[in-house]
């Protein structure tokens, strides 16, 4: 037990025959990976932030689109009244 205590870097083996030495380095890695998602954060925040904004683009022109189409159906009642009564 002791050997294995001052060894455990170098040869112990967990339930899945894992050593520490192994786990630490599948730590470090996961550890890198983290860090290059974190640099890719703000690339991420600008593409929502320009998607936030051409939605609410969208949003005006579609309003714009609703209000000539009810301006057009407006006309298009008022010329048939005039033209058949």
């Amino acid at each position: 037990i002791v050997d294995t205590l001052i060894n455990r870097d170098r040869s112990a083996m967990l339930k899945n025959g894992e050593t520490v030495e192994n786990i630490i380095r599948l730590f470090d890695s996961k550890q890198e990976s983290i860090k290059m998602l974190l640099k890719k954060v703000p690339e991420f925040q600008e593409r929502e932030n320009l998607i936030r904004t051409l939605q609410n683009h969208v949003k005006k022109r579609d309003e714009v689109i609703q209000e000539v189409e009810n301006n057009l159906k407006a006309c298009e009642v008022a010329l048939t009244r005039s033209c058949f009564h």
